[in-house]
């Protein structure tokens, strides 16, 4: 499949579905010399210091490397296959922190979020991954059925209920949110994106509307209530645009593109501290978030978000 040019998409591990179901096999893979290691600590992901002269990247841990830390790991998920090296995320949350530099002593732990836009792509997609999936194990330790212990299976992408009379079966959980840019083409013909500020954000820090699915809604519901709820304004027209997966801590974005049928913003105080209407003009210069400058600053480059924002400004240059 092309990769679609969205941050944290694009893994291309053979995830070995069906195999994966086997135990005898899963232990097999980990057993394998050529095994490699993706390493979480506190849901932060381990890699390569960033200097003047080259960008973060992904560190591997090998089979000999694992063997000096084994009885620290507390869950192990089979990722895939990356040829024919099998692929491990390992949390490692319990390992004090004065004492990780004695197990890691290449790299650092940092939050995937404030380096993801430097890392490449497929870095960035498998880093997500393993953080996506060993954050569901840390949140799903025991049944929300009966309130037992739970227990990893499927190599890693199950966990069951170790109370054999209720046996409740829990698989990974992603929560769908829809993102979108609202456009208005204004009687001249010239086309605006609406845009908000949270009313957690700095001042100047713009992005595109967002919100989750309720129960009983589809997606494009969503995205026509979430718009007049944040902002007031009435939607027509709804076109999806892509998807992203969004390991902060479980959600998948889901893009579109939304067509105003009103143009009076009354936003919900409790969401936005302002929206506004913004043409590309006005948008092609702007910062992005994280910049210490001053003015209009607008979300960074590996979020789903800024890919609607530029997509729209593109196709009115």
């Amino acid at each position: 499949m092309k990769n679609s040019g969205i941050h944290y998409t694009g893994v291309d591990f053979d995830r070995a579905a069906t195999l994966r179901k086997d135990q005898d096999w899963v232990d097999k893979q980990f057993q394998n010399p050529k095994c490699l290691f993706i390493p979480i600590w506190q849901n932060k992901n381990l890699v390569t210091g960033q200097n003047d002269t080259s960008d973060p990247g992904i560190i591997y841990l090998s089979k000999g490397q694992y063997s000096g830390f084994e009885k620290l790991v507390s869950e192990s998920v089979f990722l895939g296959f990356d040829d024919d090296r099998p692929i491990f995320a390992l949390d490692i949350s319990g390992i004090k922190e004065e004492i990780l530099k004695t197990h890691f002593n290449q790299g650092e732990f940092i939050n995937l979020r404030l380096i993801g836009q430097l890392l490449k792509a497929r870095d960035a997609a498998r880093l997500a991954y393993a953080r996506g999936i060993i954050h569901w194990h840390n949140t799903h330790q025991f049944c929300s059925k009966c309130g037992s212990k739970s227990i990893n299976k499927s190599g890693g992408h199950l966990r069951l209920c170790s109370n054999m009379e209720c046996g409740k079966e829990t698989f990974p959980r992603t929560d769908p949110a829809v993102i979108m840019l609202v456009e208005y083409r204004l009687e001249s013909g010239e086309k605006k994106c609406l845009l908000g500020r949270h009313t957690k954000s700095p001042e100047g820090m713009f992005s595109t509307l967002a919100g989750f699915v309720d129960p009983g809604e589809s997606l494009e519901e969503a995205v026509v209530r979430e718009v007049f709820e944040e902002a007031g304004i009435r939607v027509g027209q709804v076109t999806y645009q892509g998807s992203q997966p969004w390991p902060f801590p479980a959600s998948i974005m889901l893009g579109f593109r939304a067509q105003a049928e009103t143009i009076n913003i009354n936003v919900d105080p409790q969401e936005l501290a302002e929206a506004k209407w913004f043409s590309a003009d006005e948008l092609i210069n702007a910062g992005e978030w994280g910049d210490k400058n001053p003015g209009l600053k607008i979300s960074r480059k590996d979020s789903i978000a800024r890919h609607l924002i530029d997509s729209w400004i593109n196709e009115q240059l």
